[in-house]
């Protein structure tokens, strides 16, 4: 018979990317299978997938219902509910509370009609420098970047996973090296890559008869649109996640000669002022140049 458990969500952003890798990391260490589904939405999901928790759209205080079917099913519920007790502590060891900022200008300012950029500040400082406007590639326009030939399903499906292995042995490999937020970064990265929901989604596109990039990109575009629908802004923000991977994962199937060229190359202190900006994006900058950055709104 199968081991029942309610959960009352207590985190105050939700079922975001780091609780949702938490549970999904426990629970793939057992066979038993586990279902989670929110009261509220009504939304199911593999416990087993961050992406398919994170979809759920679990906001604070929503009853969830977990089902645990399976020969460790016991054993499951156990470490769940444990897990789930502690999840709240985890989140107030690794979440800093930040300051809301007046973002105002000051009536001296005000009074001089300035035109002006509003955004979310990334980087601390105050510069004068050179404006670069960076812009976020969307989903479409992937598309219309997607090859046209097809090799079968056999061999896309070959391709595809081929593509994840290389792409988890350098996520794995960074791992290794890396600490504080960039760790927190590569492990959310990692639990896309390593995604059963996400890459059952792909293997379905494939067997419709999409070649392997276009089969990527729409099932990337279809997690998104649900995290999109969220109330949270944790829950959006898993969005450049999923579009990062997206990237990275046709760059390791095609090579990067079939994707926009997206670095952002610095040589000079600058003021970068992008629509969207993908941790791997990020990353890359050369921030020696003391560059401030900006996301615009």
């Amino acid at each position: 018979m199968a081991e029942q458990l309610t959960y009352a969500c207590k985190l105050q952003e939700g079922i975001h990317a780091r609780p949702a890798g938490h549970i999904e990391r426990l629970c793939n260490t057992f066979s038993a299978d586990i279902s989670w589904t929110n009261s509220r939405t009504g939304i199911t999901a593999n416990a087993k997938s961050a992406l398919a928790l994170v979809g759920t759209d679990t906001l604070f205080a929503d009853q969830c219902d977990i089902t645990l079917f399976g020969d460790d099913e016991f054993d499951a519920c156990v470490q769940l509910t444990d897990l789930l007790e502690k999840l709240t502590v985890l989140e107030e060891v690794q979440t800093a509370e930040i300051a809301e900022v007046d973002i105002s200008l000051p009536r001296t300012l005000r009074e001089t009609h300035p035109e002006y950029l509003r955004g979310t500040r990334i980087s601390e400082g105050i510069a004068i420098a050179r404006p670069l406007v960076s812009k976020s590639i969307s989903f479409s326009q992937l598309n219309n970047l997607a090859p046209t030939e097809n090799h079968g399903a056999k061999a896309e499906l070959a391709r595809f996973l081929q593509g994840v292995a290389n792409l988890k042995n350098d996520k794995v490999t960074q791992l290794e090296h890396a600490s504080g937020v960039e760790r927190d970064i590569i492990e959310a990265h990692l639990s896309i890559v390593n995604d059963i929901t996400f890459a059952g989604q792909v293997t379905g596109y494939i067997n419709q008869e999409h070649n392997a990039f276009h089969a990527v990109v729409t099932a990337a575009k279809a997690f998104c649109e649900i995290l999109n629908a969220s109330s949270s802004k944790y829950i959006k923000e898993r969005m450049l996640d999923v579009m990062d991977i997206t990237l990275q994962l046709l760059g390791k199937i095609y090579g990067d000669q079939h994707l926009p060229q997206s670095q952002i190359v610095l040589s000079e202190p600058t003021i970068l002022i992008a629509d969207s900006l993908t941790p791997d994006r990020f990353k890359q900058a050369n921030l020696s140049s003391k560059s401030v950055l900006q996301k615009r709104e």
